[in-house]
């Protein structure tokens, strides 16, 4: 499952909670994580989650009550791998509606109601008593409650300061472990020390939909600010960029031409740093030749790839490094243009503002994709 899936909203409820199941398996790969700092945690790899010789199978059945029939088949896939490796400590984590969190140490009777008599018959008496000696089915907090756990692990083993900056954690190491989560099975592994790593990763996607109940928009902007687009130099680094803005249906004109003039004040600088790139997703071609226009009238000067009205648009003049003219501040390119300057340009930073869902593009750059409800809240960020 890409991080870009997990962001849109299922047609039906199985597929909701199917994903709210996945994203509850990934906080509780967290939760071992942080928990375990010294050990290396394997997901979607032997089971759910295991490392050392422990193994736990994770369930969460939002919408279901408790009954031994819903156990039953990851009851036996655990007794199947213990028949192979009978030093795993076993562990079914689950959650059901009229369950509370406590652990429970099956009797021989109990795990056999459990069983179905075919495999209750594969197995020996003997195999099945060393198997509940090796096996806990644990009944676990609902996923609100262990997102909070979640929250308050990460903000003490990283000293924040406030549980906001603590989401906005947990938001990218729940992207990475979704990225991570369809590689091969041997690069399903996790130590603590990546998470730290996660941090300043090339590549990350935030969103802000799955975090709307904690922050707020203002909170939300104020963090991808700080973190993103505040300088703690006082010179720009000297590369080129690509700003990428999705527009939402209520986006503004005005706030397309806002949104450009201070990208190109924030970012350009003679002979320090390039002019930044600017492409527009979704946008209607008339709006976006009305922003231009409102632009030069702005005095904000920028190359768009074409040198008159009708001439076609040039690639290899807009990405031409002695394009050095200073009264340039900003490049545009049209959207239908991105996969093809993608490949004619080493970026070293691309962001990425998106409301619904992000654009895949290769690049060998930093790539950060952010999730806004609004286009509008771009104004903030950058400001």
């Amino acid at each position: 499952m890409s991080a870009a899936k997990t962001s849109t909203i299922v047609g039906n409820e199985g597929g909701y909670y199917a994903i709210k199941g996945f994203l509850y398996q990934f906080d509780k790969t967290l939760i071992e994580v942080i928990s375990n700092p010294e050990a290396e945690i394997a997901f979607e790899n032997l089971q759910d989650i295991d490392y050392d010789n422990y193994v736990l199978q994770v369930k969460h059945k939002e919408t279901q009550k408790y009954a031994a029939h819903k156990i039953r088949k990851p009851v036996e896939g655990l007794l199947e791998l213990f028949m192979q490796d009978p030093t795993k400590k076993l562990c079914l984590y689950c959650y059901f509606t009229n369950t509370e969190p406590r652990e429970w140490h099956l009797t021989l009777d109990e795990l056999d109601s459990i069983l179905s008599t075919p495999v209750r018959n594969q197995y020996k008496q003997s195999l099945r008593i060393q198997f509940i000696r090796s096996f806990v089915i644990r009944f676990s907090e609902d996923y609100q409650k262990q997102f909070e756990k979640t929250i308050k692990l990460i903000r003490n083993s990283f000293s924040l300061r406030a549980d906001e900056e603590a989401v906005l954690y947990h938001a990218i190491f729940r992207s990475k472990l979704l990225d991570r989560s369809v590689k091969p099975q041997p690069q399903r592994r996790i130590h603590f020390q990546e998470l730290g790593n996660f941090l300043e990763d090339a590549e990350v996607t935030i969103f802000q939909s799955s975090y709307s109940k904690y922050l707020t928009t203002e909170k939300y902007t104020k963090l991808i600010k700080r973190r993103y687009f505040t300088f703690s130099a006082p010179n720009i680094e000297n590369f080129e960029r690509l700003f990428l803005i999705d527009c939402d249906p209520t986006f503004s004109r005005v706030d397309m031409v806002e949104i450009a003039s201070r990208l190109a004040r924030k970012y350009f600088r003679k002979d320090k740093s390039p002019q930044p790139f600017l492409a527009i997703r979704n946008a209607e071609t008339n709006v976006i030749q009305q922003a231009k226009r409102d632009l030069f009238d702005k005095g904000v000067r920028f190359f768009d790839g074409t040198y008159f009205n009708g001439d076609r648009f040039r690639l290899e003049d807009l990405v031409a490094k002695n394009l050095k003219n200073p009264a340039y501040s900003l490049k545009i390119f049209p959207e239908s243009e991105l996969s093809r300057f993608v490949k004619s340009i080493n970026l070293q930073e691309i962001y990425q503002f998106f409301v619904s869902s992000p654009v895949d593009l290769t690049t060998t750059g930093r790539h950060i994709r952010l999730q806004l409800r609004r286009t509008e809240e771009v104004l903030r960020i950058i400001a």
